[in-house]
């Protein structure tokens, strides 16, 4: 069971997940966390490569709701991990039904974070050129990508 339970997070945390600090995986926010915040939107607008500011403005139209409930998917899946962290203290298993309940809350916040990820580059696609969907799509799964190794920084894996 801990091992089918560790796969799932090592799976869902690719999926899962936003921007790169590993303060952000830390269970309370810190000064340094509240700004790599404040810094995503401008890594964010930098890595699009916007040729004016008519389309960037555009384009923060769509990008700024996202990032706040991206936010706040991000913040429950760093209190997810901590909690998986803390239950497997000093090698202790967790419990089924606390497991279970910890899956429950992971998929759900998987499933919020792509569908959010999903409406936002609907959003783009439909209202600004087709480059600037998919550049966000690539700037947002890089971020991921370094996000997710940040949150499970923690987490021991084991390799062969």
């Amino acid at each position: 069971m801990k091992k089918v339970l560790f796969k799932v997070f090592v799976a869902m945390t690719l999926i899962t997940s936003g921007w790169s600090s590993v303060v952000h995986a830390q269970s309370t926010p810190t000064p340094m966390h509240e700004e790599r915040e404040d810094h995503r939107q401008e890594d964010v607008v930098t890595n699009m490569h916007f040729a004016d500011d008519v389309l960037k403005n555009k384009f923060l139209v769509y990008y700024v709701p996202y990032q706040e409930r991206l936010f706040k998917i991000e913040h429950g899946y760093r209190d997810l991990v901590n909690a998986y962290l803390d239950g497997q203290a000093n090698g202790q298993v967790i419990p089924g039904p606390k497991a279970r309940e910890l899956l429950t809350r992971g998929l759900k916040l998987q499933h919020d974070r792509n569908q959010n990820l999903a409406d936002y580059i609907e959003k783009l696609k439909k209202n600004l050129p087709g480059g600037v969907a998919l550049q966000a799509w690539i700037v947002e799964s890089k971020l991921h990508a370094a996000s997710a190794s940040a949150y499970l920084a923690n987490v021991p894996f084991v390799q062969q």
